[in-house]
């Protein structure tokens, strides 16, 4: 007679569903590694993405105080820094934050003035009360090398005909050699690195349609090229 061969008990089988459960949490680990390692390459190439856009690496408002933005490693120095300080107290003293404003990058520095702070209407004397500006400006300027030292000069639309000023290019000029002048009698750079042009109505920052807009266009632009 055979005998009767009993199987052994069978171990509790989990829920199905924790099979489940497992394979979504697995799934969610791998989900948020990618996640972190992309975010950090995106945040690496957003840096070096930031000095290929228009305005540079770092772009001061000087309201906004000397640490609204992180300086180019190039400008990067004790000096520079306090320069840089000086001139937001300068600006913020005389409450011309929204007139000046300074942009910078890799290659160099710009400052941009409205005409306002520098010039009367339809003159090209330098406005003697904001001179100070220019005084803090030099300032930053002495920390840099500077291989070229280019001074602008920007008028709107609206038509000058004075003896003196014939015309929007003349107006310009003079404005752009005052500037030159002043900064040239305080010996910051040699002779040889200034350039002083003038651009009438002709290079625009923003549209001449409205008063505020030709306001913006009325400008003095000092642009520091740095030695390389």
């Amino acid at each position: 007679m055979a005998r009767k061969v009993s199987k052994p008990p069978e171990s509790p089988s989990a829920p199905g569903w924790t099979t489940t459960y497992g394979d979504l949490m697995s799934l969610l680990l791998v989900f948020f590694i990618l996640m972190v390692s992309f975010s950090t390459l995106e945040m690496s190439q957003f840096h070096e993405a930031v000095g290929s856009l228009k305005g540079g690496e770092g772009i001061f408002k000087p309201g906004m105080g000397e640490n609204a933005v992180e300086v180019p490693e190039a400008l990067r120095a004790t000096d520079f820094d306090r320069a840089v300080a000086e001139l937001g107290d300068e600006l913020a003293k005389e409450k011309l934050q929204e007139q000046v404003r300074v942009f910078w990058d890799s290659q160099g520095v710009r400052f941009i003035l409205q005409d306002e702070v520098l010039f009367p209407p339809g003159d090209a004397a330098l406005n003697p009360r904001y001179l100070g500006v220019l005084d803090a400006i030099a300032g930053v300027i002495r920390t840099i090398q500077v291989a070229e030292l280019q001074v602008e000069g920007h008028t709107d639309i609206t038509p000058i005909r004075t003896e003196r000023f014939p015309s929007n290019w003349e107006l310009s000029t003079a404005r752009s050699v005052a500037v030159l002048h002043y900064l040239e009698r305080l010996k910051l750079v040699p002779a040889r690195k200034l350039v002083a042009k003038g651009f009438a109505e002709f290079r625009p920052m923003v549209p001449n349609d409205s008063p505020q807009n030709r306001a913006r266009n009325r400008r003095v632009e000092i642009y520091l090229l740095r030695q390389k």
